[in-house]
């Protein structure tokens, strides 16, 4: 092989036959590489600038370029261009399995998380996270409203995203409520969590919130209001195994409590027929109606209507369907 071959090898314009003989004669006589082209060349031509080559042997150093050249150019003419991808570093599969729990049950299901946090999910939700969880964190993605006992672990914050809001914990008990399209609640039982917009969300930027056992947090059309609640409604929210419900429409609520604030009848009849898993229709008030109270877990949905229709001379009416219809009293 002679020196006019070897240059146009590297400079990748061989045909395939000739990339295939000079393949084989430096594999051979790696030493062909220094003679053919001396170390001053080497560096003249910008192929390698490492002022301190001196202190080596070139002949060692030529052997590795040698096997280089072979490697990096080898792929080049020697792989058909169909194949190539198969030479990419493929990662190995991940041992981590995606799981999702969707409750479609009228009572909250009892999770069991591995590293030992139970998770209380209610009607109508559904929860994603990764099992196990991966070394450095525990993230869990959450439709619906669940109540959360997490097992404490330092190392391992503990995330659950809801509707673009992250709330996260080292070991506490909290629930969150973020149903498609409502507003955001995260009530706190023990220990202490940071809330904070998650990362990509569309909802309006605020202010890291750090909430301690009592205080409820609620985000509600790019506003976030903290309040107190009654710890005492906690034994109504407790992680047990429910029981099944003998009429269909006494199904506990969601949490153990329903809470609104000032919130239009609309999205109030919205809450509770996902909840109820009832359809409620109030398109025909015309009237403006925002309607402020707590209902406990244990009350029949038609009690509830009938609440709201009473102090709002609303009208309820229970059609053939199943479904409930709304109007002003005439």
């Amino acid at each position: 092989m002679d020196k006019q071959l070897l240059q146009k090898f590297l400079n990748q314009q061989c045909s395939p036959s000739e990339a295939e003989y000079v393949h084989n004669c430096l594999k051979n006589d790696p030493g062909l590489l220094e003679r053919l082209l001396p170390e001053e060349e080497w560096i003249e031509a910008g192929r390698v600038k490492i002022l301190w080559w001196q202190q080596f042997n070139w002949t060692a150093v030529a052997a590795v370029l040698a096997y280089a050249v072979l490697t990096i150019l080898t792929v080049k003419y020697l792989v058909p261009e169909g194949n190539k991808q198969q030479l990419s570093y493929q990662q190995p599969a991940s041992q981590n399995k995606q799981i999702t729990i969707h409750n479609s049950d009228s009572t909250a299901q009892v999770i069991n998380l591995k590293d030992g946090s139970v998770v209380k999910l209610s009607p109508n939700s559904t929860l994603q996270y990764q099992q196990p969880f991966p070394p450095s964190q525990r993230n869990l993605m959450l439709q619906g409203e669940a109540t959360f006992d997490v097992a404490h672990d330092s190392t391992r914050p503990f995330t659950v995203t809801g509707e673009g809001i992250n709330t996260t914990a080292l070991g506490t008990s909290f629930r969150v409520r973020a149903f498609k399209g409502t507003n955001v609640e995260v009530r706190l039982f023990k220990g202490k969590i940071m809330i904070e917009r998650a990362t990509g969300a569309s909802k309006e930027p605020f202010n890291q919130v750090i909430l301690y056992p009592g205080q409820q947090f609620r985000y509600a059309a790019g506003k976030v209001k903290i309040t107190q609640f009654e710890q005492g409604l906690r034994q109504q929210m407790q992680i047990k195994k429910p029981k099944p419900s003998a009429i269909e429409n006494t199904a506990p609520m969601v949490g153990g409590v329903l809470e609104f604030d000032k919130t239009p009848l609309a999205q109030v009849c919205s809450e509770l027929s996902e909840r109820y898993n009832r359809p409620i229709n109030c398109n025909k008030v015309q009237k403006p109606i925002l309607l402020t109270g707590q209902f406990n877990g244990t009350d029949k949905l038609k009690e509830i209507l009938n609440k709201i229709a009473l102090l709002n001379n609303l009208t309820i009416t229970e059609l053939p369907d199943s479904s409930y219809q709304i109007t002003e009293e005439k």
